[in-house]
């Protein structure tokens, strides 16, 4: 007995989704292996480690490959399993479905690799200048007030970092701009008062050292 057409297209159709859903698996793992192995041979672990970003994720317990590699891979799977959800619902004619599928997609896990790439490399270059601040010759005997005013810099610097990231994955950040402004005027303060402070006690250690000799 011969099975009615649409059975038959529907069987094809669910197959079709379980050969895209086990090659996407395939694939990305094949992707997490291939970018795991490829920054291990370039040195990548050692050289992340000497930025914050790189000490955060060794924290975690990965090693910078390991995330970057693992990172890959999930991305590959998210999209698999969309795109073979997507596959059904618009064979079924599902188009609202069809629709938020196709917004996952293109919006949100493509949106998300662009944010995630900006952060990864925003935060690279903050650490970087922050890093040339405490090196740099010509201010190494202010170290004490460089300090706070480096960190100030890192926090603000990263908080600008994410908001451009989100912007540039698509989500939109006014709200969270609103949000961020008292904070920020929060961590502006708190960096005065430890600047202040540490410029009067320094000035009476003057004092007292004048006072000795």
């Amino acid at each position: 007995m011969a099975l009615p057409s649409s059975l038959y297209d529907s069987l094809i159709v669910i197959a079709i989704s379980i050969v895209i859903f086990v090659v996407g698996i395939l694939i990305g793992k094949a992707l997490g292996w291939a970018t795991r192995n490829l920054l291990e041979k370039v040195g990548i672990n050692d050289w992340i480690e000497r930025f914050a970003i790189g000490r955060a994720i060794a924290k975690s317990g990965f090693k910078p490959s390991d995330f970057f590699g693992r990172v890959t891979s999930w991305i590959v799977y998210a999209s698999t399993v969309v795109l073979a959800l997507y596959s059904t619902t618009s064979f079924l004619n599902l188009v609202e479905a069809s629709f938020i599928l196709k917004e996952i997609l293109v919006v949100y896990i493509g949106g998300f690799v662009k944010a995630f790439v900006v952060i990864i490399i925003g935060f690279l270059l903050v650490d970087s200048f922050v890093g040339y601040l405490y090196k740099a010759p010509e201010i190494e005997s202010e170290l004490e007030f460089i300090g706070p005013v480096a960190e100030y810099l890192r926090i603000l610097l990263y908080i600008v970092t994410v908001v451009f990231a989100l912007e540039q994955g698509g989500i939109e950040v006014a709200f969270l701009s609103s949000m961020l402004i008292p904070i920020m005027w929060g961590i502006t303060i708190m960096m005065v008062i430890i600047i202040l402070s540490r410029s009067i006690s320094k000035h009476f250690r003057k004092e007292g050292d004048g006072e000795k000799s």
